[in-house]
């Protein structure tokens, strides 16, 4: 499935501006249909199934997915990918990050392939909400059973624009390839066996990638578009594009959709096509980072309380730029609670509790829970930290 490319490595670059305190672990699976056409294919109608789990720590982002498809008359495809991250301290202005990506496909039961790429990056990040970076890196392709060597190159730039984050990227790629001729000699002599020639042709491909990637995400809604070209040296062109969204449906459940263009893979030799898609997508996490959105670095900044002239007590959390601010304590049994936004920076919730001392914690964005800011920090029964909330008569 292409799209993997995109979430995985959107995740990567925006964990700069993301700012985890903790490490969390988030699994999902898809389960949908579609229509697909390749480029040497008929359209086809096809049914998948895509589980992905992501590991996501204060400086690393780990990520694997699968995807197994089926088509019409029983031909399958199989792909599986794993990358991973990490990034360095902030030295001012300056991140540096270290990656690794692998993927392997097999089509139709005989024809397999593989690529593994290493690359290194330098991020310059500005307010949390913009940056750019440059990296190069190298590795090496499969087609069974040849193979060569790849090198790489990219730049890019992204900002948050209020619910939006804007990518612009660039990725230059060439290609050593290696394929083994063989050759039959003609047969002058019926008593002399045939005899075969093998060569080793090798060759150089070079191509640029550009693309335009905008995400935007507002209560239980998300949407993403992308456009892109791939510039083949002496060889021609060809663009890409997506329009995909998702929408909530229950805190783990999402209908997600999506329609685009995918241009041939030069490295893997595997053709190109253009697919509409929909799924139900389940996950382990409610609002979990694997959610076609984009991400900010919004915290809680304050909570305040009352208590109301009914007997129920307000609670304000001040989070600006959020999207969604949860809460739970001992007194919701420890079940989230989506507060309600009152204004731009403000979600407030009231409750209906006697005087004394509760825990409560805060969750942002679907982040981390943490004791709100302004409580007394105080341990759990699960090694983690919850804030001491004093409610008066």
């Amino acid at each position: 499935m292409p799209r993997c490319h995109v979430t995985f490595a959107s995740l990567a670059f925006t964990a700069l501006a993301a700012g985890a305190a903790r490490a969390q672990v988030v699994g999902t699976l898809g389960a949908g249909t579609g229509r697909v056409t390749y480029d040497d294919m008929p359209r086809m109608t096809v049914v998948s199934l895509t589980p992905a789990v992501l590991f996501e720590g204060e400086r690393t982002t780990l990520s694997g997915t699968a995807s197994f498809t089926r088509f019409d008359g029983g031909i399958w495809s199989a792909q599986a990918l794993a990358a991973g991250s990490r990034f360095t301290d902030a030295h001012g202005l300056f991140r540096g990050e270290l990656s690794a990506h692998g993927e392997t496909n097999s089509h139709r039961g005989t024809l397999r392939t593989a690529q593994a790429i290493a690359q290194g990056r330098g991020h310059l990040v500005g307010g949390g909400d913009r940056g750019l970076w440059l990296g190069a890196g190298a590795g090496h392709v499969w087609r069974s059973p040849e193979g060569g060597g790849l090198l790489r190159a990219d730049a890019g730039a992204w900002a948050q624009l209020g619910d939006a984050t804007l990518r612009l990227t660039a990725t230059h790629n060439i290609v050593r390839t290696s394929t083994r001729v063989v050759t039959e000699a003609p047969n002058l002599n019926a008593e002399v066996i045939d005899t075969r020639n093998a060569s080793v042709a090798k060759g150089t491909l070079r191509y640029l990638d550009t693309e335009a990637h905008v995400s935007w995400s507002g209560g239980r809604v998300a949407l993403e578009a992308l456009a892109g070209r791939r510039m083949v040296r002496d060889g021609g062109h060809a663009n890409t594009w997506l329009l995909g969204g998702s929408v909530m449906l229950t805190e783990r459940l999402a209908l997600v959709g999506a329609s685009g263009s995918t241009a041939f893979d030069i490295a893997q030799g595997l053709p190109g096509g253009r697919y509409a898609t929909i799924a139900l997508r389940i996950t382990t996490r409610a609002g979990g980072p694997l959610e076609l959105r984009s991400r900010s670095r919004a915290t809680a900044r304050g909570m305040e309380t009352w208590r109301e002239q009914d007997g129920t007590v307000l609670l304000v959390v001040h989070a600006p730029r959020a999207r969604r601010v949860e809460l739970m304590g001992d007194f919701t049994d420890w079940r989230p609670l989506v507060m309600r936004r009152e204004a731009d920076d403000h979600f407030a919730a009231r409750i209906r509790i006697p005087a004394g001392s509760y825990r409560i914690n805060v969750r942002v964005d679907g982040g981390t829970w943490t004791a709100p800011p302004g409580t007394t920090p105080v341990a759990d029964e699960y090694n983690g930290a919850a804030g001491l909330l004093v409610v008066g008569t």
